[in-house]
């Protein structure tokens, strides 16, 4: 095989992206399913590359999930790389994501971290997904009284 375009690249119709040798019937054995792969996989390169595109010039950063099409994570993980995003969680065991029914059965944001830093590794990042600016504007606020207060 020879790839002549490497991946991440731009490409536009009728541009040739790699070339494939070998006995015909094993090429066309495997054409529909690695076109399907490809079409899948540049799909998720292009829409992540054109969500990077829309924050531009802002602070803010566009990861994937780790829900995944079932065999497929690495690559389509690999394809949001492409397209120039970040990776975010690869499972439940390398990162502690708390949210809205997380925060709701612990009674606050504040009461649902201390919790989990009670049940993980000191290392593990613990993230916290908001519903809106406001809910974190009002715990950053609290936080902030409790950590950096002076008397």
């Amino acid at each position: 095989m020879e790839t002549e375009r490497p991946d991440g690249s731009a490409v536009s119709a009728g541009d040739t992206i790699a070339i494939i040798n070998g006995p015909a019937r094993a090429l066309l054995t495997g054409e529909r399913t690695a076109l399907n792969f490809l079409c899948h996989l540049s799909g998720v390169a292009t829409a992540t590359a054109s969500l990077i595109s829309a924050v531009q010039g802002t602070r803010a950063q566009i990861v994937c999930t780790r829900k995944t099409m079932p065999g497929l994570r690495a690559l389509q993980k690999y394809a949001m790389r492409a397209g120039g995003g970040s990776n975010h969680r690869f499972g439940l065991d390398d990162a502690v994501l708390i949210k809205d029914n997380h925060i709701a059965f612990a009674g606050s944001i504040q009461a649902a971290i201390e919790r989990a830093k009670g049940s993980c590794r000191h290392l593990v990042k613990i993230e916290v997904e908001v519903d809106s600016l406001a809910q974190l504007a009002a715990h950053w606020r609290s936080a902030s009284m409790r950590c950096c207060s002076t008397t």
